[in-house]
C-alpha cells in the first residue's frame, strides 16, 4: 500500500476511534469463508418472497397488482400452493392503503374461488393509509406491529398496498423513495 494511503487510512482509523456513532453501529466484514459459509435465505414462496426481505411489485396502473399481493397473502396464510409453488405457511398482515372497502370483498372473492376459508387469526388487516416515511407514522406502525405479534405470533408477511398511498411525497423522487424505502427496511 502506497504510504499516502497508508497515513489516510490511519487518519481515518483515528478519527473513527473518536466518533460516538462508532459504538452505535458495527458493520460485518467477512472473509470469503465466512460468506460461504453463510445460510442461504429462506423463503415464504421459493425464489419469489424471502423471509426476511423487500419485495416490490411493480406494473402498470390497474394491472391487478392488488389481486396478486392477495393471492400471495392468503396462499402463505393458508399453506395453499401460489401458482402449483408450493408455499411456507404464515401469519400476514395487509395494509390496505387503497381500496379499504373492497378488501374484504377480493379476500372474499379468493377464499370462494379457492374453496379455502383463511383462518381469522393468519391474515389481519390494516384498513388505512400509513405513511412509512414519516418517522412519527413508522414509529406508531411499529408499535402497533409489535403488540399484534405479541398477542397473535410473529408476522411473517406485511405486504403494504400501495406504495403510492403510504408515501408522503413523490414515488418518483429519489429522497422521497429513499426514506420510504429506509421506514420498509427499519420495519
Amino acid at each position: 500500500m502506497p504510504k499516502q494511503s497508508w497515513r489516510n487510512l490511519q487518519a481515518i482509523s483515528r478519527l473513527a476511534r473518536k466518533c460516538p456513532l462508532m459504538e452505535q453501529r458495527k458493520i460485518s466484514i467477512l472473509s470469503l469463508d465466512e460468506l460461504r459459509a453463510l445460510k442461504p435465505p429462506e423463503y415464504l414462496i421459493p425464489r419469489a418472497i424471502p423471509e426476511r426481505g423487500l419485495i416490490y411489485l411493480v406494473a402498470e396502473p390497474s394491472s391487478k397488482k392488488t389481486f396478486l399481493a392477495i393471492h400471495m397473502a392468503a396462499c402463505i396464510a393458508t399453506d395453499q400452493p401460489f401458482f402449483g409453488t408450493p408455499v411456507k405457511q404464515g401469519k400476514v398482515v395487509y395494509v390496505a392503503a387503497e381500496g379499504q372497502a373492497g378488501i374484504c370483498k377480493r379476500i372474499d372473492a379468493w377464499e370462494i374461488d379457492h374453496g379455502v376459508k383463511i383462518p381469522p387469526n393468519s391474515f389481519s388487516v390494516i384498513p388505512e393509509a400509513v405513511h412509512l416515511n414519516n418517522s412519527e407514522n413508522l414509529q406508531a406502525l411499529c408499535v402497533n406491529l409489535a403488540a399484534h405479534s405479541e398477542a397473535n405470533c410473529a408476522i411473517d408477511l406485511l405486504i403494504i398496498d400501495t406504495l403510492n398511498r403510504s408515501l408522503e411525497g413523490d414515488e418518483n423522487a429519489a429522497k422521497d423513495m429513499s426514506n420510504f424505502v429506509r421506514g420498509c427496511t427499519e420495519i
